[in-house]
């Protein structure tokens, strides 16, 4: 098993809680009242709750790599439980789901899997990260930049050119939602830009994607002071090309703005 020097996020402030309601959530508040609604094609899943989706293309943020988890509201806040489950098993590099506790039993990682006897996924993210099999990309990018500061070859890639086919393999749906992890030191500072594909707010980026990320984040972070001691935290600088919320949850943003909403509007109108 590979040893980390922080084996868990490291929690320091929640700074991103704000970030993530004024940048993702607002919008996707306006998109549900204006009825700004995209409806889930044939080729997504069509689970229960997933039948619409309201959607921000290609949105950028800036984020702390040292605010891992959301405490926005009770139906927007992340499962730090789960996270620990999923944690455990991505640094298992375990494709398979079997004999995971909470990652087994969970419906979505059972519905991505493949059916036959090993229950594969591609999106173990601890496997797409640091295994040998996937071309150990964490320890490339880090090798990267002790040997120059200054590189843009500092990448973590997450998908591959296969996965058309491997997505759908043995029953398998699991095209990979990531697509790299860029690092850059600049101004003394590590940098990291993420990509996603594809980021479900609540079951995704919320639940336990930023988690992860601020855990490769700290990590890097760390395993470069040994060569750059001055080195200063900087941000994650996140891309999602669809960052998007599901009907499922509609009603719950709506609960946790709509009154917000009204405040304001009095306030305004009270002046």
């Amino acid at each position: 098993m590979r040893t980390f020097k922080v084996e868990e996020p490291i929690e320091k402030s929640r700074l991103n809680d704000d970030v993530i309601k004024q940048q993702f959530l607002w919008p996707m508040y306006y998109k549900i009242k204006n009825n700004n609604v995209v409806k889930t094609g044939s080729n997504a899943s069509q689970t229960k709750g997933q039948e619409a989706y309201v959607e921000l293309l290609g949105k950028q943020v800036e984020l702390d790599p040292y605010s891992p988890y959301v405490y926005i509201s009770k139906n927007f806040q992340t499962p730090k439980k789960y996270v620990k489950a999923e944690l455990d098993w991505y640094k298992s590099m375990d494709r398979s789901i079997i004999g995971h506790e909470g990652i087994e039993s969970n419906p979505t990682w059972q519905s991505c899997c493949t059916k036959d006897e090993k229950k594969e996924v591609n999106s173990n993210y601890g496997w797409c990260v640091f295994s040998e099999e996937n071309g150990s990309q964490y320890d490339n990018c880090l090798e990267v930049l002790k040997k120059d500061a200054t590189s843009r070859n500092a990448i973590i890639l997450y998908n591959r050119p296969e996965i058309y086919k491997d997505y759908k393999r043995d029953g398998m749906h699991d095209m990979i939602c990531t697509f790299f992890s860029h690092f850059f030191i600049r101004n003394n500072k590590l940098y990291m830009v993420h990509s996603m594909r594809s980021n479900d707010i609540r079951y995704g980026f919320i639940c336990s994607d930023l988690a992860w990320n601020c855990f490769v984040y700290q990590n890097m972070y760390e395993d470069l002071k040994e060569t750059y001691p001055d080195l200063e935290v900087g941000t994650i600088i996140w891309t999602s090309d669809s960052m998007h919320l599901y009907s499922r949850h509609f009603d719950d943003l709506t609960e946790l703005l709509k009154n917000e909403e009204n405040y304001f509007q009095n306030t305004r109108g009270g002046r």
